[in-house]
This record gives structure tokens, C-alpha cells and sequence, in this order.
């Protein structure tokens, strides 16, 4: 908790997988889902199931050897975090698919997966 009582870091501790119920599951293809906006990551949206994966078009910026890649979409850009270091090039247009964060006020996508269109 930090200093305001707000969680900062939720954990669950089960005794075994089986404890753990699957609402609604994820789509088989995360690259299905529709795209939104950038400035639209942490927009509320009644249709979509909180903790679940959102995607965006755009533009590589920037990609980092880490697996942080910057997109734009023409109005907005966002880093995107991958779970492995992706091969694009500053230029490439992609679709990324990730959960929706925020760090130091800027939108980010996190565990995201990323394909070159």
C-alpha cells in the first residue's frame, strides 16, 4: 500500500489453479478485438471486460531492445511493453494488443503482443 492506502500491488494467493473460475474468456485471436484510439486506452467503455486485453493501430516510432516500442496513431502515441522483443523498424505500421496501464503519466499497453501489418 502506499502512503494514501491505495493497493499498489494486488496479489492472490490460491492453493491450487483449480481454485480459479474463468468468467469470460480471452478471444483465441487478441488481434481481433476492435481497435481503439491511443488516447482511448484508459477511456471507459461499458462493452469491455476490465483486465482483458484492448488493441491499437499505428506507426512505430521508436523500438527498444528491451521490448518497448512507441506507436502512434496520428493523434496520440503509447509505449508498448512486449512479452519478448519484437523485430520492427521505426515506420513499420502494427497492431498491438496488451492490457492497459499507465506509469508517470503516460498510456502504455503491458505483456502486449505486437504484429506488423
Amino acid at each position: 500500500m502506499n502512503k494514501a492506502g491505495q493497493i499498489t500491488a494486488p496479489c492472490l494467493l490460491v492453493n491450487d489453479l483449480r481454485d480459479i473460475t474463468v468468467l469470460r474468456a480471452p478471444p483465441v485471436d487478441p488481434f481481433a478485438l476492435p481497435a481503439r484510439s491511443v488516447a482511448g486506452i484508459l477511456r471507459y467503455r461499458a462493452e469491455d471486460a476490465p483486465g482483458h486485453r484492448i488493441r491499437i493501430t499505428g506507426v512505430v516510432l521508436h523500438a527498444l531492445p528491451d521490448g518497448r516500442v512507441f506507436v502512434f496513431d496520428g493523434e496520440t502515441a503509447a509505449c508498448v511493453e512486449c512479452t519478448s522483443p519484437p523485430t520492427v523498424a521505426t515506420g513499420d505500421v502494427v497492431d498491438a494488443a496488451g492490457f492497459p496501464s499507465t506509469r508517470e503519466r503516460a498510456l502504455l499497453l503491458e505483456d502486449a503482443v505486437l504484429r506488423v501489418r
